[in-house]
């Protein structure tokens, strides 16, 4: 169906009725999803009143270079898909968009509205991500720093979509909170126990495939505890 009959049946559907005030519940699994690339994934909004109401979807892509209705319906008729701007998009009732083979055109918010007397009703917006994985760099290996010293060190991950979730560890135990894109080691007055090696992991999903890592080695030089003597021969 065009652009065009679609608006026209919209019309005729609000002269002959008069729905209720709708309100939507949004998805279960949030308004921020992350999918994979290649995957099919449904988003499934609930409201209402799903027999007195006309709704439809749009989408804007997070690069702002695509946007456009995707398709809607009314009342109790078939839903009716009014664009091309993304290819693999369809419409379950009552208020499910299915995503198919989705790829990074996918990546945007998608809007659901409801209408009433031709008036916006209510709305929700779904932000979707597909997962791009990032790419950690972090300071030169090895840090030395004389004990009774501080040490930083930034890892930052670039690329990753959504932003990466950015942690260190050391023997397998997290140092610190977990930031976003980046996150700073710092170790104050350190000791011989800070000696090792320190590993910064980022990860945009959480699979393998989508997770990068940095390690640092901090060697810790040691003061004389008591007073130290020098010959020359």
């Amino acid at each position: 169906m065009t652009g065009l009959a679609f608006a026209i049946l919209l019309d005729l559907y609000f002269l002959l009725f008069q729905p209720c005030k709708g309100v939507i519940i949004s998805p279960r699994d949030g308004t921020k999803l992350t999918f994979l690339p290649g995957s099919s994934r449904n988003i499934t909004w609930t409201f209402d009143d799903a027999k007195a109401a006309y709704r439809d979807w749009s989408f804007t892509s997070s690069d702002g270079l695509g946007s456009g209705l995707l398709g809607g319906i009314v009342s109790e008729f078939e839903p009716q898909i009014t664009t091309d701007v993304l290819p693999g998009v369809d419409i379950i009732k009552p208020a499910t968009l299915a995503l198919s083979n989705v790829d990074q055109n996918y990546n945007g918010t998608y809007t659901f509205l409801l209408k009433v007397n031709g008036k916006p009703d209510d709305t929700s917006d779904v932000i979707v991500f597909i997962a791009i994985k990032p790419t950690v760099t972090t300071c030169s290996s090895p840090v030395t720093v004389v004990e009774g010293n501080d040490i930083t060190c930034e890892c930052q991950a670039q690329g990753g979509n959504p932003a990466a979730n950015v942690t260190w560890f050391k023997d397998d135990i997290q140092i610190g909170e977990t930031g976003k894109e980046e996150q700073t080691l710092t170790r104050r007055n350190v000791s011989a126990a800070d000696s090792g090696t320190y590993k910064c992991v980022a990860e945009s999903y959480p699979d393998a495939k989508f997770k990068d890592e940095g390690l640092i080695t901090v060697v810790v030089k040691l003061k004389c505890k008591y007073r130290c003597r020098w010959y020359s021969s």
